[in-house]
């Protein structure tokens, strides 16, 4: 979910996750090929059958995040998801609410100019941007995850409270991508703080393109802007929801 796509960002889908997502749109996974092998049909990928010991807890809520994307269901086109699906969307949802830390990334992107919020105009920007985030990048990384093969390794962990999981994958165009999640120990359960997207992270991202708006419009500019792509998805996406 951005305000405007993100130049080195071209594929189709976001995460929030990663989370992920503005006109406001997810950001998208970049595109770039690498090797020149050209990748098997698409298919959800049999990486999450069994998470490595390496990396820990960090690395086994990768595969349950994937996992939990994978249950969420999307019409097809011009039709609307059964009550019994609705409802089953609205349970997958809030599994994957516990994925992410909702302070970071609610706070992050407006850090540097957080002074200029009333109390008021905070809630109704966080509220307004973490529903975006939500309808956006859940259904988004669904259809993602279900379109391509992927697998989930430990990178490293930071001071011995984040830890990084990079999932590397390949889409049927031959396309690759590499979304890094950064895990940090939140409320008793790892929780994701940050998303990066062949090295372009989401949160400075937005940082960068909200900085932009309230110097242009304000606070209530980029509230109202925030407020019109919600109106604009729940229409977009009434289909799916309960």
């Amino acid at each position: 979910m951005v305000l405007t796509r993100h130049p080195r960002l071209a594929r189709a889908a976001a995460l929030t996750a990663v989370l992920a997502l503005t006109a406001l749109a997810a950001p998208a996974f970049a595109k770039g090929k690498r090797g020149g092998k050209k990748a098997p049909a698409a298919k959800a990928s049999a990486a999450a059958a069994a998470p490595a010991k390496q990396g820990g807890g960090a690395l086994a809520r990768t595969h349950a995040l994937i996992a939990a994307f994978l249950k969420v269901k999307k019409p097809a086109k011009g039709k609307t998801l059964s009550a019994a699906d609705k409802a089953a969307n609205k349970a997958a949802f809030a599994e994957l609410d516990g994925f992410y830390d909702r302070g970071t990334f609610v706070s992050r992107p407006i850090a540097k100019h957080v002074a200029k919020f009333s109390p008021a105009q905070k809630k109704t920007f966080e509220d307004t941007f973490y529903d975006l985030i939500r309808l956006i990048s859940y259904a988004d990384s669904a259809r993602f995850f279900r379109s391509s093969k992927w697998k989930a390794s430990y990178s490293k962990a930071t001071g011995g409270r984040n830890s990084s999981v990079v999932v590397h994958a390949t889409l049927a165009d031959e396309s690759e991508t590499d979304i890094v999640f950064s895990w940090a120990r939140v409320g008793g359960a790892f929780r994701i703080v940050s998303v990066r997207f062949d090295g372009a992270s989401m949160l400075d991202d937005y940082a960068a393109q909200f900085g932009k708006i309230i110097a242009k419009h304000g606070v209530d500019g980029l509230n109202q802007r925030l407020a019109k792509r919600l109106a604009k998805e729940r229409k977009r996406r009434a289909g799916m929801l309960p």
